[in-house]
């Protein structure tokens, strides 16, 4: 199965640097958080081509805002389909594949800031909640 992955926001986000740790002690501590974008259906494939390129400078504007301020880190959209592997009952290990019209994950990324507050408020501007997805900000690692 051909993935769907969004070619000109892969390759902008492939081009993006994430700028360097500042060695000032005085500066905050800061943690990592994911963003998380999820998709019901194909919405974004329903969408007209122009609409879709207007979306993809959205996002690239605000990736940009994200790197002005030293919070991005890393993105990536994430394909469509797949496969979940889980223990059945019987202690097997059994592949599903995923329903492209069930809800999804469709890209993430990864940013720095001071709390889950302050995470939350960066996430605030993405653009995917203006186009239909929905948003999970979750702290990386384990705690």
């Amino acid at each position: 199965m051909k993935s769907t992955v969004l070619p000109a926001l892969t390759v902008a986000l492939a081009a993006c640097q994430a700028p360097g740790k500042s060695t000032n002690p005085e500066q905050p501590a800061m943690a990592q958080f994911a963003i998380l974008m999820y998709e019901t259906g194909d919405a974004w494939n329903r969408k007209p081509q122009a609409e879709r390129d207007a979306l993809i400078e959205r996002y690239m504007a605000w990736i940009k805002d994200l790197q002005a301020s030293g919070a991005f880190k890393d993105g990536t959209p994430i394909g469509r389909g797949g496969t979940i592997l889980a223990k059945d009952t019987a202690g097997a290990v059994r592949a599903t594949a995923i329903d492209v019209n069930a809800e999804s994950l469709t890209g993430t990324f990864i940013i720095e800031a001071r709390d889950l507050a302050h995470a939350e408020e960066l996430a605030r501007g993405c653009p995917a909640i203006g186009h239909g997805e929905t948003v999970h900000v979750r702290p990386v690692g384990h705690e």
